[in-house]
Order: C-alpha cells, then structure tokens, then sequence
C-alpha cells in the first residue's frame, strides 16, 4: 500500500515490469483518515486524495510506464459492492473513505525511462488522461 500511495518509482516500475501494454491496473485504497492516522503517519502516506492524485500521482505513474485514466472516491455509505470479506468488515466504519484509481500500462514493458519518453511528455500524458470522477463500479 504504501509503495502504490505514495507513487514509489521502484514499486510502480517493479508492476508496470510485470503488465502487457494496454494492461488496467486498479487500485482499491480505503482509509479511515481517523482510525489509521497513526499508521498513515508511521508509513510516511499522504491523504489520497482526487487533488493528491492530480497533482502527484499522475506524474509519478506516467514516470513509471502508467496512465491514469480513471479515479474517484467513494463515501461510506455509497461504496461499490466489492465482493471479499475483507471489504464487508472495513464497509462498517462509517468514516472510511474508498479512494480508487485506474491505471493503463503504455508503450512497451520498457518504461518510461527506457523508452526514453522525456519528461515534459510525461505531462502531457497525465494531462491528455486525466478525466473527471465518474461514478463506477469497480
């Protein structure tokens, strides 16, 4: 979790390594900003939010061989059905946030570095991806 909140080069190199292009990553993040602070402090995490992954994330991915081309949060009481008990239990607090994000792998299993795509075309990437939230089902 803390690799993928934070948009650690190594772990988003280390998946996009492991994806064929066209490849959907999803990640699922629910957070009790309250219940897991101490922890999300411990761990050096960020609040993930739409703004953090505008700003942040988008640029990191891109970096590593990754378009966002979805994300989005979820209230706790709007989450979609996730189907594993793990879900069930977190679904009962009522202050944890469900952060979701979408990621295409691009190009080659070379990345971005070895692709040699500059960084300013990184940019572009998360600026042409980058698409409002939207309600989905994941």
């Amino acid at each position: 979790m803390q690799g993928l909140a934070r948009g650690d080069k190594e772990t988003l190199l280390s998946l996009r390594r492991l994806c064929a292009p066209e490849a959907l990553l999803e990640i699922v993040l629910a957070i009790d900003p309250r219940r897991d602070q101490r922890e999300l402090d411990r761990l050096d995490i960020p609040a993930v939010t739409i703004a953090y992954t505008d700003s942040e994330l988008a640029l990191r991915f891109a970096e590593s061989g990754f378009k966002i081309v979805e994300r989005g949060e979820f209230a706790p009481t709007h989450w979609p059905p996730l189907r594993t008990s793990w879900a069930k239990r977190l679904q009962t607090s009522n202050t944890r946030v469900l952060t979701y994000i979408v990621a295409e792998a691009v190009g080659t299993n070379g990345v971005a570095q070895k692709a040699k795509i500059p960084p300013a075309a990184c940019v572009e990437i998360v600026n042409k991806s980058l698409k409002p939230v939207q309600k989905r089902y994941i």
